[in-house]
């Protein structure tokens, strides 16, 4: 998959972090913009896995003043501009996306100016450095498969419980699919006020444990 911004609905974000506190979501006062989530995808254990942006925070620094950037970790890569940290690539809050939730991000036809040149100088940074991040995406993948007791682990998602709940998800909502397509079709020889007796709430499939 070619090294671009991608977008996650709020939706998919939001089915996850009921089982995992470390999932993200993309929302809350801290956020300066209310849009679908951002970031890149890597290719993990034949999976495509969704690492989000986030926005420089005072942990970031080793400095009250903010003017010494500490420097990136297997967990978190910190995208640097010259001396200005422009964002962070959150590793440990990477969420396996199937391909049917994955929308590449329109950067060309982003209406904030500021926001849009913010997001070009990420993109740069990102593309030289995407070998890196990826090296450290799939060894802390690793470790936390393996059971690893480092500190930092504590605080990044259980990536195999994630996957079965992402297949989960994913096979609600082909059944779900599948149940309105049956519907549909017989509907033709019905009447319409029958055929709202049919009808799915598919809200309540989706939340519905496995």
């Amino acid at each position: 998959m070619d090294i671009k911004f991608y977008e996650v609905s709020n939706d998919y974000i939001k089915y996850f972090k009921k089982y995992d506190r470390n999932v993200r979501l993309n929302e809350g006062e801290n956020y300066q913009h209310n849009r679908k989530y951002i970031g890149v995808i890597l290719e993990i254990n034949s999976l495509k896995y969704f690492a989000p942006l986030s926005s420089p925070k005072g942990s970031d620094y080793k400095d009250d003043t903010k003017t010494i950037i500490r420097k990136s970790k297997i967990f978190i890569h910190r995208i640097v501009y010259g001396t200005q940290l422009l964002a962070t690539v959150r590793i440990s809050n990477m969420i396996p996306v199937p391909d049917r939730y994955i929308n590449l991000y329109d950067l060309d036809n982003e209406p904030d100016r500021k926001y849009k040149k913010l997001l070009l100088k990420q993109f740069r940074v990102i593309k030289r450095e995407f070998s890196e991040i990826k090296k450290s995406a799939l060894r802390l993948y690793t470790q936390k498969n393996k059971g690893e007791k480092h500190s930092y682990l504590r605080s990044t998602i259980d990536f195999k419980k994630i996957e079965q709940k992402s297949s989960d998800y994913i096979k609600k909502l082909e059944d779900f699919e599948s149940h309105v397509g049956v519907i549909e079709t017989s509907s033709i020889t019905k009447e319409s006020n029958k055929s709202k007796n049919n009808s799915v709430d598919v809200e309540s499939v989706l939340k519905k444990d496995a």
